[in-house]
């Protein structure tokens, strides 16, 4: 966090993305004990699920499915 301030990234602007696969899905505690008891609060965290909100963007060129979370790709794309 200290570098991202230090570049000037305010924590408005910063996302968690969480993606359990075939975990079930954390709990808000469990992943503030991951990122911080005091930063969980304050930034803004997505949990991601396979089956929804997802944007499929075409295929590679050997043929593999591309899909992308929507809620990344509009953070990304901004």
């Amino acid at each position: 966090m200290e570098e991202l301030a230090a570049a000037g990234v305010s924590e408005e602007k910063i996302n968690i993305f969480v993606a359990a696969g075939s975990h079930r899905t954390p709990i808000r505690s469990d992943v503030a004990k991951e990122i911080g008891e005091s930063l969980a609060p304050r930034l803004k965290i997505i949990y991601h699920n396979p089956y929804d909100n997802v944007a499929n963007l075409g295929e590679t060129s050997n043929g593999i499915p591309i899909a992308i979370n929507k809620s990344f790709w509009n953070v990304t794309t901004e």
